[in-house]
């Protein structure tokens, strides 16, 4: 929804006036807010590319890593600064139309995935033995369920509370290499 947002061109000239006839009176917080939401809409494509004087976003100041303008001091002279500029495209007609639609099935896919691992409940059967180095504190939310010859053994959930512990903590290698290869097949 907000991709498709960033992309209209028109919200993004109402912005961009609105930004221009109101940058010296705004305040720190109200100026990197619409500097940030500008930049938004300049990766989607829209905008000329060069911040300076004669686009959305004013030059920022030195220091501000996280802007277009990195600022970065070279370490043989203080005094000196590299200005870098991350590149920009302008995507005018078809390729911004062909952009928006490739983007919104990227996002449309991100959010299955997504919901695909969240709704996944796959659980890996590991006894005592193979979930050696695990606190015991580790043991007490596990179901337990009775193994092959009565050997007691706990469903390890993929969920990340159950899963990121067994990797850090299991010191049986073949144990996280199970816990692995269920997760990364869910």
């Amino acid at each position: 929804m907000w991709q498709s947002a960033y992309s209209r061109e028109d919200l993004f000239r109402v912005l961009q006036k609105s930004f221009k006839a109101s940058e010296n009176a705004a305040n720190a917080n109200d100026l990197r807010f619409m500097v940030k939401t500008l930049q938004a809409f300049e990766r989607n494509g829209l905008g000329d590319g060069h911040q300076g004087h004669d686009s959305a976003t004013p030059p920022h100041p030195p220091g501000a890593a996280d802007t277009p303008h990195h600022v970065v001091a070279c370490s043989a002279n203080p005094d000196a600064r590299l200005h870098l500029r991350a590149a920009r495209i302008l995507l005018t007609g078809g390729s911004a139309a062909e952009y928006q639609k490739l983007n919104q099935e990227c996002t449309q896919l991100t959010a299955q995935y997504e919901q695909n691992i969240n709704e996944d409940t796959s659980v890996v059967q590991l006894t005592k033995e193979e979930l050696a180095g695990m606190p015991d504190s580790f043991f007490e939310g596990l179901p337990q369920t009775a193994g092959p010859g009565g050997t007691e053994s706990f469903e390890v959930s993929m969920k990340a509370p159950a899963r990121v512990p067994v990797m850090e903590q299991a010191k049986v290698a073949a144990t996280r290499s199970k816990v692995k290869a269920v997760a990364d097949n869910r």
